[in-house]
């Protein structure tokens, strides 16, 4: 994670790499706070990619899981990072029992993303280049 963040932080990175910084990314403001922190923290920008993310991993519960807690939104269009936060807090008291229950699931998931994603940075290690790369 500190790796990608570094790297991002000098330019572009691979497609791979931003899976895992996606998937990363989820895995804090999702832990930390549940699915209101990741759209209204800077995380949120993340949140147009993040479904892809999981379904590359193998996570496709949590992928629905996420999917639902982003149609709580209602948002009809691209999701765009102030959009997603803006209407995440201008409508807070409407989702926030909705984006719970999609945390609550989140946590009780079946699914080990950290394992998945571990296992999928083994299959995709050749499209990483982290370090002195």
């Amino acid at each position: 994670d500190q790796a990608i963040n570094q790297k991002l932080s000098r330019g572009p990175i691979s497609r791979e790499e931003n899976i895992i910084y996606v998937i990363e990314r989820l895995e804090t403001e999702v832990n930390n706070g549940g699915y209101y922190q990741l759209f209204t923290n800077p995380s949120v920008e993340v949140v147009p990619f993040v479904v892809e993310a999981l379904n590359e991993i193998g996570c496709p519960i949590t992928a629905g899981i996420t999917k639902r807690a982003i149609a709580a939104l209602g948002i009809n269009g691209p999701l765009v990072s102030e959009e997603v936060t803006r209407v995440a807090e201008g409508r807070r008291g409407q989702i926030i029992h909705e984006l719970e229950g999609c945390g609550d699931e989140y946590f009780d998931g079946e699914e080990p993303i950290a394992d998945r994603l571990f296992d999928w940075i083994k299959r995709n290690r050749d499209k990483i280049k982290i370090g002195g790369s």
